[in-house]
Order: structure tokens, then C-alpha cells, then sequence
């Protein structure tokens, strides 16, 4: 029995596309657009026609560009499944990216700061909690 099938190596093809181009793009979501169009479409995953109606759908819904091109092409490629993993493949890079610079700001603070064990770490756990609603 393959645990692998095609449609899963399909899912797992869209998301390292989506995680890939999130963690090395800079400048925000369309920055992204271009690296999205380019991979999928040299994948023969979307025609270039699907890919613009997608996209102009995904800047007239509100929230980040990103996001909502990630889940409109997932749920174009692969359905529930694919939106599910496509999103997932954008959110990654940023949430680690903002909770490491938030642990890295809090360990600072405490080994700067001194004084009071207890108040520094309320401050830490605070800093964590706010980095994860950012």
C-alpha cells in the first residue's frame, strides 16, 4: 500500500511552494504575487487566465493579499484541502518569524533590565501572548 498518493504529494507540493515563496519573500504580500504566479503556472498547476480571475478576486476580499490568494488557489487546486494547506504554508514563515524576534526582545529585556524575578517574567509572558495576536 503507497501512503503517498498523488493527490497528497500534490498537497504537500503546494504547500512547500507556499511556505518557500512566504519565507524568502521580502515586502509583503504583493511582493509575493509575482513568485506565486511564477511557480504555479511553470508547474502547470493554474493557466495564467485562472491565476489573474483568482487574483482579482483575492484583492477585492479584505485581509492580507497573500492569504486570500493562498486560499482561493488551494481551494481552485485541490479543494478544502488544498486552501487548507496552501494557508497553512503562507502562515508559517511570519508566525515564526514574529514569535522568535518577540522571545529574542523579551530575553533581552530581562538580562538588561534585572530587579525583580517575578515582574520580568510577567513581562515575558505577556510579550509571547501579544506575539501571537500580531
Amino acid at each position: 500500500m503507497k501512503i503517498l498518493t498523488r493527490k497528497n504529494k500534490e498537497l504537500f507540493s503546494i504547500f512547500y511552494i507556499f511556505f518557500k515563496i512566504s519565507g524568502f519573500t521580502i515586502g509583503g504580500g504583493y511582493a509575493m504575487v509575482p513568485a506565486i504566479e511564477r511557480n504555479l503556472i511553470n508547474k502547470k498547476f493554474i493557466s495564467e487566465k485562472e491565476f489573474l480571475k483568482l487574483l482579482s478576486i483575492a484583492q477585492s476580499m479584505p485581509g492580507p493579499i497573500a492569504f486570500n490568494l493562498s486560499v482561493l488557489l488551494g481551494s481552485k487546486l485541490r479543494g478544502f484541502w488544498g486552501a487548507l494547506f496552501a494557508s497553512i504554508g503562507v502562515l508559517i514563515p511570519p508566525f515564526f518569524g514574529i514569535h522568535n524576534n518577540n522571545i529574542g526582545q523579551t530575553s533581552t529585556e530581562f538580562r538588561d533590565r534585572g530587579g525583580d524575578q517575578n515582574s520580568n517574567n510577567r513581562k515575558i509572558r505577556i510579550n509571547i501572548f501579544t506575539g501571537y495576536l500580531v
